[in-house]
């Protein structure tokens, strides 16, 4: 499995069939997604964040993507910083 970030959506795909339209799910935010990561240990969560002040965590164990699991409101503002928010796993 792979993530892609596209405008709005971060798409996960398999490897195994990369065929045109052949996502797997489309996790949509209310903005522009800034970075995408799996869980480092075990892979079944990922990581979002995104210009709508939000850091989501999707729970793909359990087959529903079609909300986040958690969903934490930061409060960076992107009309003032040059830098897009990124968030990351903390492996330990």
């Amino acid at each position: 499995r792979f993530l892609m970030i596209h405008f709005i959506q971060a798409r996960i795909w398999d490897v195994r069939r990369l065929e045109a339209g052949s996502c797997i799910e489309s996790l949509v935010h209310g903005r522009v997604v800034n970075s995408a990561y799996f869980s480092p240990l075990t892979g079944n969560k990922i990581l979002t964040t995104s210009q709508d002040n939000r850091i989501r965590v999707w729970d793909s164990i359990f087959g529903n993507l079609e909300r986040p699991s958690r969903e934490i409101v930061h409060s960076h503002d992107f009309n003032r910083h040059l830098t897009c928010f990124r968030a990351e796993w903390d492996p330990k």
